[in-house]
């Protein structure tokens, strides 16, 4: 439960406590106005909807990608198990595929902060093969040269996704109108209702909507990143 409860954070908080700031602000000062919140509503929703859909959409490839990596490794893991060559060097090139996969799951957890040493792993694997050309069947050494540059397309893409989000300017509008609603939904609320209502009527009306809208956008927030261990939709490493 604590996984999907994570939506609500210190943004939620910010943003319920500026809910409640207005309401009674705008019946303490008597302050009401007519807003047609078409607009506010249309900057809200498309954006949103938008970077949603593109954060899902990178998540979807990103597991795509990452099955195709594990599915690499293994397959070059399984030819070297069958190849006929010294125990000592099948054993390094073991050793290189765990580095690698090791140093890759860290980067994407958020333990290593430069992808360099990732890719500093990947290229040990294809130096491998410069070294040991001669002492491996010619059939085996191509394919895994194939397979090697399925896994350096593979992990460049996983290391793209971690770094580059959806654009952070859409996203800044965003919350910036969230906030703008709430400032002066209680206002638009008492416009239409008057001045006869308790604050605590305005502020469940203002707080739920925002609430909600909140909420949305740091589901949005945590599908930027999907190997946010902390997000119910993280993909499971």
């Amino acid at each position: 439960m604590k996984l999907f409860f994570s939506i609500f954070n210190r943004q939620t908080i910010i943003i319920l406590l500026v809910a409640l700031a207005s309401s009674v602000g705008s019946l303490l000062l008597r302050f009401s106005i007519y807003i047609d919140f078409l607009i506010l509503s249309l900057i809200i929703v498309f954006p949103l909807t938008i970077t949603i859909k593109e954060a899902f959409n990178r998540r979807e490839k990103a597991i795509r990608s990452y099955s195709n990596l594990k599915a690499s490794l293994s397959t070059m893991f399984y030819l070297f198990e069958n190849e006929t060559i010294d125990w000592d060097k099948k054993n390094a090139f073991k050793n290189e595929l765990i580095k690698l996969s090791t140093s890759l799951k860290k980067y994407l957890n958020g333990e290593y902060e430069h992808a360099a040493i990732v890719q500093k792993d990947a290229e040990s694997i294809a130096r491998y093969f410069i070294i040991n050309f001669d002492f491996i069947k010619k059939p085996i050494a191509m394919k895994s040269i194939l397979f090697t540059q399925r896994i350096q397309a593979d992990i460049e893409f996983l290391l793209a996704t971690k770094r580059h989000h959806t654009p952070t300017g859409i996203r800044a509008i965003i919350l910036f109108t969230i906030y703008a609603f709430v400032l002066f939904y209680p206002a638009s609320l008492l416009h239409d209702t008057g001045f006869d209502v308790s604050a605590w009527y305005v502020f469940a009306m203002t707080g739920f909507k925002s609430l909600v809208l909140i909420s949305i956008y740091n589901a949005q927030v945590q599908l930027e990143d999907p190997f946010n261990a902390s997000s119910p939709d993280c993909i499971r490493l």
